[in-house]
């Protein structure tokens, strides 16, 4: 009797240590899962977002103090009063004088993207 005692008491023991083992596995593994997806949605859209947003910040801000300068007149940079205006400049002043204004343009283009 006592060898069956022992013998049932085992048996409960082992299949308990396997439905709990099973079951932390299970809960570990769906965790893991789930920090995957999350890492994964943070490095597709949100790093690139927040670069953006940093970018547009700096850039906006830059721009802003820059319109008005000391003397309080435009500078000739910013200071466009039409969208013709950016078609008919020269090559020159895109690689130059224009680049930032118009990558600033392009990043704020990439912020409202995402």
């Amino acid at each position: 009797m006592k060898e069956v005692l022992t013998a049932l008491i085992s048996a409960v023991t082992s299949v308990l240590v396997v439905l709990v083992t099973y079951g932390l596995n299970s809960y570990r593994e769906t965790k893991f899962k789930e920090k995957q997806e999350a890492d994964r949605i943070i490095s597709t859209y949100l790093n690139p977002l927040r670069f953006y947003l940093v970018e547009n910040y700096f850039r906006l801000s830059e721009i802003l103090k820059g319109i008005v300068n000391d003397s309080g007149k435009h500078e000739a940079l910013l200071y466009i009063t039409d969208v013709k205006e950016i078609s008919e400049q020269s090559a020159e002043w895109f690689n130059s004088y224009g680049c930032y204004l118009i990558s600033s343009c392009y990043m704020t283009g990439r912020l409202f993207y995402f």
